[in-house]
């Protein structure tokens, strides 16, 4: 039994800490709430594990959910292979290999690396099954061995083969509470039961059962040695109690009014949860801190069920109503009405002389705290009012308090200024010039007190005389500012203002002489803004800062003559700043709108605290500060007083992780976690993708403020913060990228972190260089074979239908010759000389322009009736009389303009006069019509010859015919230039005519040519 007890003693690892000087302190928070409205899939909250990458998982009655900082990612029941196996969430563990194994309707683990969920249910058919659904704690012994207590046994699960054996231990009751607390790989495990120890004997399959004590426990655990219980005494009335196993004795730790209790402990501290309060006690038990918490009002009653602290000091806690954020202590304290002041509308602070603390208001009395440090240590002192000597004791502003080398104060007003005597213990004069209500600030000068105003005039001297202020009149001021917001002496007795910029007062005589010289003017040159200045500050006796309400803040070097300007681009989390003030360590503290920022006076870096407190938010005034004997800092706001010990802030160390927790393709989440130097691959298909990431900085996510560049196509970085943490982008290329992530926190600002992932997107096939360079060959391949081709077929032929011509030619006008010679043959053997002269005369014409003509491919058609009218003429000497030939030309035909091939015709008019007059004899006639339609000339030659039917009769009788070759000739030159233009069909139409009774009256031929212009 005593090695029992030496082995539970061993596997807690609790160390003692000290408890000398241990002193309980109080803290006041209030919750953040957590529950469906902010993505929870229920508000009953079962359990919590923050894993080892910085994720909180959060297990309630209706799903596992997994909190990033900014969202829960929700798991749910699915009808589908990839599903958590049920929705109610008992336990949720983290093995070595950073898989999740999570308690619900069996055991469901998810594999981290691919997203999957394996699931493992309860088959009552099936001994190698879990041994019951419900399961209320997991443990692994090592890579392969897990063990698992479930509501009616313990199981050692195999996660190599599947297979869970089920352990001969028989309980009485269900398990709803377990522990499992330590193994020896092979031969024993040692775990909690409710409020009962047990080693089991894995050889011999036995176990030993240890009875903690004679009282049940409710919510036990076992913390430094000790079963940790809440024991109930009576009715409503329980005590928090500790079971030491060293000296098995009972020990009483605190009076408990309330039975709802949670208890739950992170290896040094053990945390009790109760009504609204979170007591913490050491490691020897002693209580070392209260914090109380208001949650939000419900109308049914809160329990508490599980608890979680993370390493920055934030405390999770899972209720019936949600999951509350109690975030960690912090160093910025706040005076308000909870602590004595009746007003906390803050408008000055002053430490005097003797560390009181001087408080001015608005539309109020002035208050007064004696030592300021006390109070700072204790939180609540008594407040002195004091009222001025106005109708109702009040004024509207207090906008200054100056305490003189005469220890008397002189308090500024928005309306008045005010002498109080220190001795007397009372005021004793009040002053205002008339028509300037808004005096601002007060210095006091050799001879007398400077005083400030908006108003003119805005700078004026009073002097005062047995405790009563008078107007100096003989001071004279060269330069006057519009408005004097502040006054500032420096070490070295030089006098600064603040107004629409810096100016510094030059003395002359015996101060009744003061000429303004501008040093910061009021328009900065570079951004355009006021400079609108209202605190000045000397940090050594080189330089000054200088605070503006407008414009952030400005660095004067005296000595060098140099100004240097800081604002939201140097890292300041606003550029409207309130009030600044100097630590021991000379550095510097500024209030402004968004917090409180610290500045290294060395090299000037930054850090900005964000300061909430419940309602209080951040909301300070100007001019309102001061710092205590003891380095407390105080600035004054709408809300109260903002105090702090510089000393007690620390820089944090945490290195909280940066990841991308969803990876998704056109909305759907492909990868999880990703993490620095991540290889995503990506199809040409899927270039619409966005990430979404997080600093796992769960304290205030909305400070957080992150950077990105997607490198190769953003060309400059990205900003985000307030919350948005995700990066879009659509239509990528293909290429290769590389996406940069760095996060900030203006608090910690050597926290930065940054990751990188190579981000590929693989081309299409059709957007690969190869296939770009094939496609480019190919396609000039194709376009040189047809041009090649066509340049080829053109040439032939250009070559066939010049040769086909030329023989055209040289076939036409030897048939010419032949029928002219035969005429003139006539003509000479019937001895007309006259007349065969005649014919010889037209006849050379005739050859002329065949000659002429026969190398043309065009003539006029002027030309070309000519060379008609000569042929007919010709041809008419073989016959009895004259044929008559009459040639109609359109008048829309320009003769000498229009151009056709040459003796086209003429096949035609031969054709009709050998076969269809000349068998005639007498009253021949010939007409030939020329008409345009469209790009075509229509030619129309009509005889009144014996037509084509009897002309073959004829034609067939004479052995020796004659065979014209014209007609034909002509066909193939009309459709060799139709092949070269366009194919029109009935290029030749050839009618014969009758008369009314039907005898041969001629023939009509239509001939459609080309022409040219």
């Amino acid at each position: 039994m005593n090695s029992f007890l030496q082995l539970i003693s061993f596997i807690c690892i609790i160390l003692g800490l000290s408890a000398k000087g241990v002193i309980a302190q109080t803290q006041y928070s209030n919750p953040e709430t957590f529950n469906i409205i902010n993505g929870l899939p229920n508000n009953e909250v079962r359990c919590l594990l923050k894993d080892s990458k910085g994720y909180i998982w959060v297990g309630t009655s209706y799903g596992l959910a997994k909190y990033d900082g900014n969202k829960f990612s929700v798991f749910k029941h699915q009808p589908n292979s990839n599903s958590i196996s049920g929705d109610v969430i008992t336990v949720i563990f983290e093995d070595d290999k950073k898989n999740i194994l999570v308690g619900t309707n069996g055991l469901s683990i998810l594999e981290r690396k691919t997203s999957k969920w394996k699931n493992y249910l309860h088959d009552p058919n099936n001994k190698l099954s879990i041994s019951n659904p419900g399961v209320s704690s997991i443990a692994q012994e090592n890579d392969s061995i897990y063990w698992i207590i479930t509501y009616n046994g313990v199981n050692k699960f195999n996660i190599n083969t599947g297979r869970f054996t089920n352990l001969k231990f028989n309980v009485n009751s269900r398990i709803l509470s377990s522990k499992i607390l330590d193994f020896v790989p092979n031969r024993s495990i040692s775990f909690f039961i409710s409020f009962t120890a047990y080693q089991y004997d894995l050889i011999n399959n036995t176990y030993k059962a240890l009875t903690i004590s004679n009282f049940e426990f409710n919510n036990d655990i076992v913390f430094n040695r000790n079963i940790i219980g809440i024991k109930r005494l009576g009715l409503d009335k329980y005590k928090l109690v500790r079971y030491d196993l060293s000296t098995k004795k009972e020990y009483s730790l605190l009076a408990v009014n309330d039975g709802n209790c949670l208890l739950f402990h992170d290896n040094e501290t053990l945390y009790l949860v109760y009504k609204n309060k979170i007591c913490s006690f050491n490691a020897t038990f002693k209580l070392t801190k209260t914090i109380f918490f208001q949650p939000q009002k419900l109308k049914s009653k809160i329990e508490y069920y599980c608890g979680l602290k993370e390493e920055n000091g934030t405390i999770w806690i899972g209720t019936s109503t949600g999951l509350f954020k109690i975030p960690p202590s912090s160093p910025f304290h706040i005076l308000d009405g909870n602590n004595g002041l009746t007003n906390e509308y803050i408008r000055s602070l002053a430490i005097d002389s003797r560390n009181n603390l001087w408080i001015g208001v608005r539309q109020g009395a002035t208050y007064q705290i004696p030592k300021a440090d006390t109070l700072t240590a204790n939180k609540r002192k008594s407040v002195n009012s004091f009222l001025f000597p106005t109708i109702n004791g009040e004024v509207y502003a207090t906008n200054q308090i100056l305490e003189l080398k005469n220890k008397d104060f002189l308090f500024v007003t928005n309306k008045a200024i005010y002498y109080y005597s220190a001795l007397l213990q009372k005021f004793t004069d009040q002053f205002y010039i008339p028509k300037n209500g808004q005096y601002f600030s007060a210095l006091e000068i050799p001879g007398g007190i400077l005083i400030g105003s908006l108003e003119k005039p805005t700078l004026f001297k009073v002097i005062v005389d047995s405790n009563r202020i008078k107007l100096d009149t003989s001071i004279k001021i060269q330069n006057m500012p519009d408005v004097v917001y502040s006054l500032y002496k420096d070490t070295e007795n030089e006098v600064w203002l603040g107004g629409e910029g810096l100016y510094k007062l030059h003395f002359k005589g015996s101060s009744n002489s003061i000429n303004v010289e501008t040093i910061i003017p009021s328009i900065n040159e570079t951004n355009y803004t006021n400079n609108s200045v209202w605190n000045i500050l000397e940090i050594d006796d080189a330089r000054l800062i200088v605070c503006t309400t407008t414009n952030g803040f400005y660095i004067y070097n005296k000595h060098l003559n140099k100004i240097e300007h800081f604002n939201k681009n140097n890292g300041l989390s606003t550029d409207f700043t309130c009030a600044i003030q100097k630590d021991h360590n000379n550095n510097l503290w500024m209030s402004t709108k968004e917090g409180i920022s610290f500045i290294d006076s060395k090299n000037y870096t930054i850090k900005n605290y964000t300061v909430k407190n419940g309602p209080f938010n951040c909301d300070f005034n100007f001019k309102s500060s001061a710092k205590t004997r003891n380095n407390f800092l105080l600035f004054g706001s709408k809300q109260g007083i903002v105090y702090f010990n510089p000393d007690s802030i620390k820089s944090n160390s945490t290195k909280y992780p940066l990841l991308i927790n969803e990876f998704r393709v056109f909305d759907n989440v492909v990868r999880r976690e990703l993490k620095h130097k991540d290889t995503i691959i990506l199809n040409h298909d899927e270039n619409f993708f966005s990430f979404e990431f997080s600093l796992l900085d769960f304290r205030n996510p909305k400070e957080i403020h992150y950077k990105y560049q997607l490198l190769n196509y953003n060309k400059t970085e990205r900003t985000v913060n307030n919350g948005v943490n995700s990066a879009s982008y659509t239509d990528v290329p293909p290429g290769k990228y590389i996406f940069q992530l760095t996060s900030s926190n203006s608090t910690d600002i050597d926290c930065e972190q940054k990751i990188e992932l190579l981000l590929i997107i693989r081309p299409a096939f059709y957007q690969t260089l190869l296939f770009k360079i094939l496609t480019v060959l190919i396609a000039i391949t194709i376009i040189g074979s047809i041009i090649l081709v066509l340049i080829r077929r053109q040439m032939l032929r250009s070559r066939l239908y010049k040769m086909e011509l030329d023989l055209l030619r040289a076939q036409i006008n030897p048939h010419f010759i032949f029928n002219t010679l035969t005429s003139i043959q006539q003509s000479i053997l019937m001895n007309s000389k006259d007349i065969a002269s005649d014919h010889l005369s037209k006849f050379s014409r005739l050859m002329r322009m065949c000659l002429d003509y026969s190398h043309l491919e065009y003539i006029p058609l002027e030309k070309a009736i000519h060379f008609y009218k000569t042929y007919v003429s010709v041809e008419s000497v073989n016959l009895d009389e004259e044929i008559s030939f009459q040639i109609t030309v359109d008048k829309t035909i320009d003769s000498k303009k229009t151009l056709i091939s040459p003796m086209l015709i003429q096949p035609f008019i031969e054709n009709a006069i050998i076969h269809g007059l000349a068998p005639k004899q007498k009253d021949m006639h010939l007409e030939l019509t020329i008409n345009k339609m469209g790009g075509l000339l229509i030619c129309t030659i009509q005889d009144n010859g014996i037509g084509r039917v009897k002309a073959s009769e004829i034609a067939q009788k004479k052995a020796n015919g004659h065979q014209s070759m014209g007609i034909e000739l002509t066909k193939k030159r009309i459709l060799l230039q139709f092949q070269k233009n366009l194919l029109i069909k009935d290029s030749i139409d050839i009618t014969d005519n009758y008369d009314e009774n039907g005898n041969p009256t001629g023939t009509t031929v239509m001939l459609k040519i080309l022409y040219r212009l």
